[in-house]
């Protein structure tokens, strides 16, 4: 039981690590396609992470 949660926990960090780096990498200038083949994601999933996500100019 108590594995099971602290798994459940390292799941949101890694996620939330993840789509902290998709930002970072959007905001310094990457493509969604440089973004999906530098960490193995799909197009769908990054756009997902972007929605409503305006670069600064």
């Amino acid at each position: 039981m108590e594995n099971s949660k602290l798994e459940e926990k390292v799941e949101i960090l890694v996620e939330l690590t993840r789509h902290n780096l998709v930002l970072s990498l959007f905001m310094s200038g990457a493509t969604q396609d440089d973004i999906c083949k530098s960490l193995h994601m799909s197009k769908t999933k990054v756009v997902d992470m972007l929605k409503g996500v305006k670069r600064d100019k």
